[in-house]
C-alpha cells in the first residue's frame, strides 16, 4: 500500500503543503529537496517517513486530504480506511503505520533483487 501511495502522490511538496499542522518548514524542505533531487517517489516516501512519526492525528489528517483534496487520491482514503478497520481490533492505529512501513520494505527490497 505505501509504495501504491508513493506512485499516486505526483508532486509530494504540494500535497505537505496541505498538512501544515503536522509538517514543520524543514519537513517541507526536505520532501521538496527529495522530491528536486531524486523525483516524486523519493519525495513521497520522505514524506510518509516523517508522516509516520506524527502519530494518529497526523495519520487522519493525511487522510482527510487524500480526501478532501484536488488531488483525486479519494480511492486511496477509502483503501486506507478499510486497512484501519483491519487493523484496528487487532492492534490499534499505530499498526497501520507499521503495516505500510513493512509494505513498503518489501518493495524497495524486490527493486534491488
Amino acid at each position: 500500500m505505501t509504495f501504491k501511495i508513493m506512485r499516486r502522490i505526483s508532486n509530494p511538496r504540494l500535497f505537505a503543503v496541505h498538512l501544515t499542522e503536522i509538517f514543520s518548514t524543514s519537513d517541507l524542505e526536505e520532501i521538496a529537496a527529495k522530491e528536486t533531487q531524486k523525483g516524486p517517489i523519493q519525495g513521497a516516501q520522505t514524506m510518509l517517513s516523517i508522516l509516520e512519526k506524527r502519530g494518529p492525528k497526523a495519520y487522519g489528517l493525511f487522510v482527510d486530504v487524500l480526501e478532501n483534496s484536488e488531488f483525486h487520491l479519494q480511492d486511496l482514503a477509502v483503501e486506507l480506511k478499510n486497512e484501519e478497520r483491519k487493523l484496528r481490533g487487532k492492534t490499534g492505529i499505530s499498526s497501520v503505520f507499521s503495516h505500510f512501513e513493512h509494505d513498503r520494505n518489501l518493495k524497495l527490497q524486490s527493486r534491488h533483487v
